[in-house]
């Protein structure tokens, strides 16, 4: 299929691009954002407006320069690969699991392995992380989380640090299983404000060498940011520019733009990371990434807000992978498979199967059509000739399995059909997934050593 590297659809114009800039800049300047940390201040003064007594700090328009200039010169290359690509990563550590069996409930480490082999079988999964918070093991909910990231994931894998108890057990796991250290995510809390607790545990990952990304916000249209769409966009830039900033200062590295404005449904309070109000303001970023030399990202492209598997999970899934290909620069699009809604609250392992076949599908049709002499086959049409059939000839019966398309999920028989057809093949082929051996990627001296380490720091025993 034709892919132009050169061609860009844009939301934004330049002109509106430049206006989302300039306000961003006047609010950092003018306004600024609320730190409350005094070891932050204090150091933040030498460059920053500071109120050590409201802890807030406005942000000279110089420094904001300096910082994007900086940003500017690093050379960031868009990867395009040889084909367009749908993968799926497992992850977004969900407080929830839709179980057929019992119902919407409270995932446990258990749930969160169970995941991990399935993402651990399946081709499409490219990043293979923790897609259930495992609630048996509070309040170390994330250092048993990287348990089993670390022992059970034969694929790179990842979890999010939510204390600060948790950072050097984890760094501690990390080099005994030969990966690299882990990164905190610092989120900024909308609208302009760090949380507390979440720069506490900044500090003191930095002291102890992890790095941070500060900001990344989650802007909530009509919530935590204006009702105009083009307001809430405005004040997310503003927040991640704060963060970007931050990450300047304290030297840590600027991978990317990071801010995820989302809606929300008013009538219920959850937040909607499908609705085409997130889509749009989410499109809109790749224009942004490029005004400011990074490389075009959004957040929630690829996301549901369906709480359950089914039509809209399968079709929101789809409508915003699409659309995440069409506003990118690159072939390949990844989304999180395996989340549910609302607001990427819950997760499934049966929609983790669900999720391959989606990828399986649209990389099916991004294979597009080869044209040449010999897949014309001009010789055998002639052979055939009018009134004939291919169905048995050597040709198609030699290329058949790998040209034609033989979905599992959604596969079906005309004698034999349910309304839920899907669903049935689904729960069938996870158990099939999670009949088959656990994944040990590791020696089991090390892989006792970091289940010490977890158990000796939380006082939770676990096997898994």
């Amino acid at each position: 299929m034709y892919f132009d590297p050169k061609s860009e659809y844009k939301v934004l114009s330049k002109k509106e691009i430049e206006k989302i800039h300039y306000f961003s800049l006047k609010i950092l300047s003018e306004i600024g954002v609320k730190i409350p940390d005094d070891r932050f201040l204090k150091i933040l003064s030498s460059r920053c407006i500071v109120d050590f007594t409201n802890k807030i700090v406005k942000f000279p328009l110089p420094l904001i320069e300096e910082v994007l200039d900086s940003i500017k010169k690093e050379k960031r290359e868009i990867e395009i690969g040889e084909k367009i690509e749908i993968k799926g990563s497992v992850g977004g550590f969900t407080p929830n699991i839709y179980d057929f069996e019992r119902g919407r409930r409270k995932p446990v480490l258990e749930d969160a392995e169970k995941a991990v082999r399935i993402g651990n079988q399946i081709d499409e999964v490219s990043g293979n992380g923790i897609l259930f918070l495992p609630m048996d093991c509070i309040p170390y909910q994330d250092l048993w989380g990287w348990v089993v990231a670390l022992t059970r994931s034969i694929k790179p894998s990842s979890a999010p640090i939510l204390k600060k108890e948790s950072l050097k057990p984890v760094v501690e796991m990390c080099e005994i299983s030969g990966r690299k250290k882990p990164t905190y995510q610092c989120f900024i809390s909308s609208p302009l404000r760090y949380p507390e607790d979440a720069l506490d545990i900044a500090y003191e990952a930095i002291n102890i060498g992890i790095n941070v990304n500060f900001g990344t916000p989650m802007t909530v249209l009509g919530a935590t940011g204006p009702i105009e769409i083009a307001g809430t966009i405005t004040l997310c830039n503003a927040e991640t520019i704060s963060g970007w900033i931050l990450n300047y200062i304290f030297n840590q590295p600027i991978k990317g733009y990071g801010g995820n404005p989302v809606s929300i449904d008013m009538r219920t309070g959850c937040g909607n990371y499908a609705n085409p109000l997130t889509v749009i303001m989410n499109s809109a970023i790749p224009d942004l990434c490029r005004f400011y030399g990074l490389l075009p990202e959004g957040g929630h492209l690829g996301d549901t807000d369906s709480p359950v598997p089914g039509i809209k999970a399968a079709f929101e899934r789809v409508f915003t992978s699409l659309i995440s290909l069409i506003v990118f620069d690159t072939k390949r699009i990844s989304f999180r498979i395996g989340v549910l809604g609302p607001a990427g609250s819950c997760g499934c392992l049966e929609q983790m199967v669900i999720d391959a076949e989606i990828c399986r599908t649209l990389n099916k049709f991004f294979e597009g059509i080869e044209v040449s002499e010999n897949n014309i086959n001009y010789e055998l049409i002639k052979e055939v000739g009018i009134g004939g059939s291919f169905i048995d000839k050597e040709d198609t019966i030699l290329k058949m399995r790998k040209i034609m398309f033989f979905p599992e999920i959604f596969s079906f028989f005309m004698n034999n059909i349910s309304i839920n057809f899907e669903i049935e093949n689904a729960i069938k082929k996870t158990k099939e997934l999670l009949k088959r051996e656990k994944f040990h990627p590791l020696s089991e001296d090390k892989e006792k050593e970091i289940f010490k380490i977890a158990q000796k720091v939380s006082g939770i025993k676990k096997e898994i």
